[in-house]
This record gives structure tokens, sequence and C-alpha cells, in this order.
């Protein structure tokens, strides 16, 4: 367990972690998604509510809905998959489902927002879809700094660097498998 640093407030004390999981990861965010980032963690924060999701549905239901409730359910699918897919790889598992689906899902979402027709909600959703995948790897790193006890699994991590390429989940699936393991993508033409 790292040795904590206590900041001003709940905003500095995110910014801190988020800036310390950057350069753990040696993964740097633009300025605008880092700033998204950190009001992301601070709003979820005291909503356990949020695994109780089914995001999915959320995601059809606001592809129908008017423009302002549109932008709200679409925003929330979104962020919801990106904290599911950095800091609670595991949720994946319990549902069913591959890491894939929830960075589909969130990387549908944010882009579905770049679309709306009001100019007032493009904020940084195209940069939110586009950095999807490096922005999980920052959360990664969140959660790695919290706590060794929860690390990611073979299996998620070895799912996230065939997604990513990431080099901190290629040093996970190092760790399991050893340094000089070789990894094959199951979409090769190399089987078996």
């Amino acid at each position: 367990m790292r040795n904590l640093s206590l900041q001003p407030n709940a905003t500095a004390e995110w910014h801190n972690l988020v800036c310390e999981a950057e350069q753990a990861t040696t993964t740097f965010l633009e300025d605008d998604i880092e700033h998204y980032l950190v009001l992301l963690l601070l709003r979820f924060t005291d909503q356990p509510a949020v695994i109780s999701s089914i995001l999915g549905l959320d995601f059809l239901e606001g592809c129908q809905q008017a423009s302002p409730q549109q932008h709200g359910l679409l925003r929330d699918v979104a962020d919801k998959c990106l904290l599911f897919t950095g800091l609670f790889p595991g949720f994946a598992e319990k549902r069913r489902v591959s890491l894939g689906y929830f960075v589909s899902l969130g990387r549908s979402a944010y882009d579905s927002l770049t679309i709306l027709p009001e100019k007032a909600w493009l904020g940084p959703y195209s940069g939110l879809c586009q950095d999807f995948l490096t922005i999980t790897t920052v959360l990664q790193g969140m959660r790695e700094i919290a706590s060794d006890a929860h690390q990611m699994s073979y299996l998620h991590a070895f799912e996230m660097w065939q997604m990513t390429a990431s080099a901190s989940a290629r040093q996970r699936v190092d760790k399991y498998m050893g340094k000089d393991s070789i990894l094959v993508d199951p979409d090769s033409k190399w089987r078996h």
C-alpha cells in the first residue's frame, strides 16, 4: 500500500492520484481529458448503485431520448464503461462479458455524444472516444497504486494487452507467464 499524501479537497486528491498513475504507467493525458477524468471520478465517488446499471439497455434508451436526457444517459453509459474497464475489470467477468464489450459500448456512447445537434454538448467527447484505451491504462495504474492486492488477473491483463498493446498490460502478462513468453494473437493464422 502506498503512503497517502492528503490533499486539501477531494478534487485535489483525485487529481493527484490521476497524475501519479500517469507517471507510473508513462501514459499522459491531454489536459482537458485529465480534467474530465478527475470530475468523472469525483462524480461517481458516492454512487455505489453504479454497479446495478445494465449499460446496454441504458445505451439504447439514451439513443431514443430527447436531447437533454439523451446527453445525460449517453454520458453516464460511457463514463461507467470507462470506470468498469479501468478500475473494475472483474465486473466484466461477473456480468459474463468481455472487457471489449465495455470498451466498444463506452466508445460508441462517447461517439454518439459528438454528433448531438447541440454544440454545447461537444465537450471533450471526441477525445474521450479516441483515447478511451489510454484513459483505461491510467485508471488501471490508479488501481495498482491503491493496492497490490487488487491487481488485474492474467485473463484481464491479456485481454487489455490484446486490445491496446499497452506496455503496462504486457508487463502484467509477463509477470504471470514469464518474461520470455510468446503471445500469439488468437486471430492470427498461427494455430495448432
